[in-house]
């Protein structure tokens, strides 16, 4: 299965959920998920890292992340990669990827 190509954009400051497709055929239930969002591809650390992804759909499958207020206010470039890799063993493979775009909202919540 080839990687997925996609961009996201979230809200500097807010609470996000991000959501990953992939082509039907594939059920991804059960699978050890990581995803990491970092400054550059070459970037040894990652920014942010999870393995907390909700496997959901039917057909194509979505996985879906969570970023707290706090994460995300953290993201002060305005572009960043994410990269959603399976991890089980003998499966180190990349899922799916692409731009992660952190917009400045107009106003910040109270």
């Amino acid at each position: 299965m080839s990687a997925q190509t996609q961009s996201w954009s979230i809200y500097r400051g807010e609470d996000a959920s991000v959501v990953l497709t992939g082509p039907a055929g594939t059920n991804p239930t059960g699978w050890a998920l990581l995803v990491t969002v970092k400054e550059y591809p070459e970037q040894s650390v990652p920014v942010l890292s999870t393995t907390s992804v909700v496997v959901g759909g039917s057909g194509p499958w979505t996985l879906t992340f969570s970023l707290s207020r706090a994460e995300t206010s953290a993201l002060t470039r305005p572009r960043y990669v994410l990269d959603l890799f399976r991890t089980d063993t003998g499966s180190n493979v990349r899922l799916a990827g692409g731009a992660l775009d952190v917009l400045t909202p107009v106003r910040n919540p109270a």
